[in-house]
C-alpha cells in the first residue's frame, strides 16, 4: 500500500490542500491527520463559512471530495431572471474546485453516502482489485482525519439514517445498525426488524428527531403505504408500524426545519415537480394523513437547452437556508458534419423558506450559479448527486 499526499503547501504555519490516493491493497486501521491545521477554518479567528461537499465518481479508481464555499459572493452568482451574457446564466460557469480528497472503490454507487455532524461515511462496495479490506470510509471534513468502520454486505441502493450517534442502514434484504460513538472498539452492525417491503420501493424517508421515529414511504411496485420504525432512548426497538395508505410527497431525504416545525423536502414527479414541499408529520404518529403545503416558486432550470438529468436537495443547518443541487445537460453542436456532444453542468440555487402572509410556503433570497462537471464523471452521480453541507 502506497498513501501519497499531493499540493502540500504551508503558508503562515498553516497547512492546506491535502489529496490522499490510496493505491495498492488497502490497509486496516486509522490514519489520522488531525494535528495538522488546514486553511483558517481551524484557526479560530474567523466564522468558519458554510461549505459544500460535493462527491464525484470521475477519478479512474473511484471517488474524489471536493469543497464549495457558499458564503461566496464571487461574481458567479445571479439572480433568477437577471441579464447576463448572452442572456444565459451558465455562460458565467466556473471549474469546480480541486479534489482534496480521493477515495478507492466501485464507481456509479451513489446510494453509498451519509454524512453525520462533521463527517462524511463512505461505504461503496470496494473495488474489485483491493485486497485486505480496511472497512467504510469516515472522513472528518473539519480535521480531515480518516477512520474506518465496519462495512455492511447490503450493497443495493441502501437507505440511510441516522438517530443520534447511531447511524441505521434500510437494504434489500436487511435493517441494521451502528454505533458511531464506541471508540476504537470495532462493533459490527447490529440487526433489527426487517420491514415488511423493499427497500428498493421505497420513494421517501424523514426522522422524527424528538420521537426518534423513522418514516419510509414506499410506491412503484409496491402498494402506496407509509410505514415508521421507532427506537427507544435506551437503544430498544419496536416492530415496522403500518401508518397508512398514503406517502410522503418527496422524492428521496426529507429535512427537519427547526425554525418552521415542519418537513422540508423536493417533489421530483408529477405537476410539483421541481416544487419544495413541507409536510407536518405530527399526525402521522397518530397514523393521520400530513398536512402538506408546497412553494410555487419553480427551482430547476427553464432553459429548454438545459435538459435535467437529477437533483439533490441540501439543508444548510440554520435558519431554513437550503441548496438545491440540479444537474442538467448541455447540447453543443459543432459542424453540420460533426456529431453534437452533450456537457453536464451543476445548477446550484440556494435559498431561504418561510411563510408569507396568508400562510403559504415560499421562497426568498435566491442565488443561482453554475459549475461545469468533470468530464469523467458517471452518469449515475448526474442522476443522483451526492452532496453534504457542514
Amino acid at each position: 500500500m502506497q498513501l501519497i499526499l499531493v499540493g502540500l503547501r504551508r503558508i503562515d504555519y498553516v497547512y492546506y490542500g491535502f489529496e490522499f490516493e490510496l493505491q495498492g491493497q488497502g490497509f486496516a486501521g486509522r490514519m489520522n491527520l488531525s494535528s495538522m491545521w488546514f486553511g483558517h477554518r481551524m484557526m479560530g479567528t474567523e466564522v468558519a463559512p458554510q461549505y459544500l461537499y460535493l462527491i464525484l465518481d470521475d477519478w479512474e479508481y473511484g471517488y474524489s471530495f471536493r469543497e464549495v464555499d457558499l458564503s461566496s459572493d464571487e461574481s458567479g452568482w445571479h439572480q433568477p431572471g437577471r441579464v447576463v451574457i448572452g442572456d444565459i446564466m451558465r455562460e458565467t460557469a466556473s471549474y469546480l474546485p480541486c479534489s482534496f480528497f480521493h477515495l478507492p472503490a466501485q464507481r456509479g454507487k451513489p446510494w453509498h453516502f451519509s454524512a453525520i455532524g462533521s463527517k462524511i461515511l463512505a461505504m461503496p462496495p470496494r473495488g474489485e482489485q483491493d485486497g485486505l479490506d480496511p472497512g467504510s470510509g469516515c472522513l472528518d471534513v473539519l480535521t480531515r482525519a480518516v477512520t474506518y468502520v465496519p462495512r455492511h454486505t447490503d450493497e443495493h441502493r441502501p437507505i440511510y439514517f441516522h438517530i443520534g450517534n447511531r447511524l441505521f442502514m434500510l437494504g434489500m434484504s436487511s435493517f441494521q445498525y451502528l454505533d458511531l460513538l464506541k471508540g476504537n472498539q470495532q462493533l459490527p452492525w447490529c440487526d433489527l426488524p426487517k420491514p415488511p417491503f423493499d427497500s428498493y420501493c421505497a420513494t421517501a424517508h424523514a426522522v422524527h428527531p424528538h420521537k426518534r421515529t423513522i418514516f419510509v414511504s414506499v410506491g412503484l411496485l409496491f402498494p402506496n403505504a407509509t410505514f415508521s420504525f421507532h427506537m427507544t432512548e435506551d437503544g430498544r426497538s419496536s416492530a415496522w408500524k403500518h401508518v397508512g395508505d398514503w406517502i410522503l410527497p418527496f422524492q428521496g431525504q426529507a429535512y427537519f426545519d427547526h425554525k418552521l416545525n415542519t418537513w422540508i423536502g423536493l417533489s421530483m414527479h408529477g405537476d410539483e415537480r421541481g416544487h419544495i414541499f413541507s409536510c407536518d408529520l405530527e399526525p402521522a404518529i397518530t397514523g393521520r394523513r400530513p398536512d402538506v403545503k408546497y412553494a410555487h416558486e419553480y427551482l430547476f432550470s427553464s432553459n429548454p437547452n438545459e435538459a435535467h438529468r437529477g437533483a439533490t436537495l441540501v439543508c444548510m443547518g440554520h435558519e431554513s437556508k437550503y441548496c438545491l443541487v440540479e444537474c442538467v445537460s448541455i447540447c453543443y453542436l459543432k459542424r453540420a458534419d460533426q456529431e453534437a456532444y452533450f456537457r453536464h453542468m451543476f445548477r446550484l440555487t440556494t435559498f431561504f423558506l418561510g411563510y408569507n402572509e396568508t400562510g403559504d410556503l415560499t421562497t426568498g433570497h435566491l442565488r443561482v450559479r453554475y459549475y461545469f462537471a468533470p468530464k469523467d464523471v458517471t452518469s449515475f452521480a448526474c442522476q443522483l448527486p451526492v452532496v453534504f453541507s457542514m
